[in-house]
């Protein structure tokens, strides 16, 4: 990431799998902000701010994802109608025993779902639900459905799929029915052990996902870790790549 080239290199991995890794990264705090200014300056504010560190979220929020246990495959922020493109992962310290990432390509879920089952793939395209973040002195909700298309013609260009930051239907039942059968085979494929991919972020490696694309979870862990985290806007991101690597199409690889 020191030249254009490491950036390039960088972006074009992201492109085509969805997911990059950089080694040899220094051990501390102050290289995260960094690298991701290297290229999204500044970065993406959420709702806890530019750059989140796991060990102060745990110790204010009272959230399922700052704990020790499993977190199932979600992608994160669909309660923002803007969630983070992608989200970068800086560990400083890992626990022995667990806390793998898991990955699945959400995507490639959904284009299996549109060959397989196409009316399960137009029920979660068609079909909105709510998704909320509720905090001490914060509500953020968004209306949306799980396949965010914008082009019947095309991919949905955002996925939104988290059982911990979904609303309660308010669908009519019928509806209701049609989305829970189409949610119920749409994580069947997520969940399919041939569709995940399996890592363990290490002190000294960064880890890039697309969050508009990539499904991500975590096993159990025991022992403490510390965690960095920062998002890329997915404007900033491909405005990058046109100009670094030359790619003008707004679609995801089908690699």
């Amino acid at each position: 990431m020191e030249s254009e080239e490491g950036v390039k290199r960088l972006l074009q991995n992201l492109h085509k799998f969805g997911i990059a890794f950089m080694s040899g990264v220094p051990k501390t705090r102050a290289v995260t902000r960094l690298i991701g200014e290297r290229v999204h300056s500044p970065l993406k504010s959420t709702i806890y701010g530019e750059i989140e560190f796991f060990p102060e979220l745990a110790k204010k929020l009272d959230d399922h994802s700052f704990s020790n246990g499993y977190l199932p495959f979600h992608t994160d922020y669909p309660s923002h109608y803007d969630p983070p493109g992608y989200i970068m992962m800086h560990y400083l310290k890992q626990s022995e025993e667990g806390g793998e990432t898991i990955f699945s390509d959400a995507l490639r879920a959904a284009r299996i779902l549109r060959e397989s089952h196409p009316e399960h793939y137009e029920a979660l395209a068609t079909l909105p639900l709510a998704f909320h973040k509720i905090e001490k002195g914060m509500f953020v909700r968004c209306v949306s459905t799980v396949f965010d298309v914008r082009d019947p013609n095309q991919d949905p260009v955002i996925i939104r799929s988290s059982n911990d930051d979904r609303s309660v239907l308010t669908l009519p039942a019928p509806d209701a029915k049609r989305w829970y059968a189409a949610w119920r085979q749409f994580r069947q494929i997520i969940t399919d052990p041939n569709n995940i991919f399996t890592t363990k972020g290490m002190p000294g490696r960064m880890l890039f996902f697309d969050n508009w694309r990539l499904a991500h979870g975590r096993h159990a862990f025991d022992g403490t870790r510390e965690l960095e985290t920062f998002n890329w806007s997915r404007d900033r991101v491909w405005s990058k790549l046109r100009t670094t690597v030359g790619i003008v199409d707004d679609v995801c690889s089908e690699e």
